[in-house]
């Protein structure tokens, strides 16, 4: 098991970097190949739909304006990718390799995230995601929420801003869920790198013993040593105390089940889940 490709959309915005720095810094640390791919629109989509004739001049101008957005964008996305890899002293290839050292790629893609999300992120082993914090998170959070649920890979979500290390230490929401299991599982690679592992359980009253030992005893066999903290009489909800558990300590990363429960429920009634990808103060991996 490894994490051999890690699957970056980018779309020429503010977070594009962030999102590189997280997914170099990670790579660095599993010795990753790390895909940059620029997602944008057909710009024959700015049309508007109207029942009014358009005349062939405007409908050329729009064009033309969608265009030059699109350019604009796509500069700004090259941008990031080249300062974030000269940052981490990432090889630049023309086609994926990987090797002692983290290599990359930039390429461009013509249509929607989730359209094309569904395509590229079958073959990936993990896919990053930019901070779902702020009006223009909307876009995304569908995609994110496909990509991790319908084709159940392992995503890992950015926070604002970009740490310096990433699976140095290394915090992992426990509920002795499902969800959990297959984050704790897919995260391995990044778990057996890690300089330090602890549990988190929230309001283990409603989690036997038996469920947190078996983790702990998979984790050995896989030679990682893992701590653990209970919080018994939590204050807060268990998605705000996992972050606060994990800012106390200064952990770079959060493992966690992504909707244990349907996300209907979760949307219904509040869960996890959500609030997580809303308020990541650090880079939270997911699984479902």
């Amino acid at each position: 098991m490894s994490i051999a490709k890690i699957l970056v959309p980018l779309n020429g915005s503010r977070k594009d970097r962030v999102s590189l720095e997280t997914a170099f810094a990670l790579a660095k640390r599993v010795h990753a190949f790390v895909d940059a791919v620029f997602v944008h629109q057909d710009v024959r989509e700015a049309m508007p739909v109207s029942d009014m004739p358009i005349s062939p001049e405007i409908m050329q101008s729009i064009i033309d304006a969608a265009d030059a957005a699109k350019k604009v964008a796509a500069n700004a996305a090259r941008e990031s990718f080249s300062m974030a890899a000269a940052q981490c002293d990432a090889k630049i290839v023309s086609v994926p390799e990987k090797g002692d050292t983290v290599t990359t790629t930039y390429r461009e893609e013509t249509g929607h995230l989730r359209d094309v999300m569904d395509r590229e992120a079958a073959l990936a082993d993990l896919i990053v995601f930019p901070s779902m914090a702020g009006s223009d998170s909307e876009n995304v959070r569908q995609p994110l929420v496909d990509v991790l649920t319908r084709q159940g890979r392992p995503v890992l979500l950015c926070a604002e801003r970009a740490c310096k290390t990433v699976g140095s230490a290394v915090l992992i929401g426990w509920d002795g869920g499902a969800a959990a299991a297959q984050a704790l599982t897919s995260s391995l690679p990044v778990l057996e790198k890690a300089d330090a592992v602890q549990f988190a359980c929230v309001r283990p009253d409603n989690t036997s013993e038996r469920p947190l030992r078996d983790a702990k005893e998979y984790l050995s066999l896989h030679g990682v040593k893992a701590c653990e903290t209970l919080i018994s009489a939590p204050k807060l909800s268990i998605a705000e105390e996992l972050l606060e558990t994990a800012a106390a300590s200064e952990y770079d990363l959060l493992v966690c089940g992504g909707y244990g429960h349907s996300r209907m429920l979760e949307t219904v009634f509040g869960g996890t889940t959500d609030y997580l990808l809303s308020h990541a103060t650090i880079p939270i991996f997911l699984a479902h």
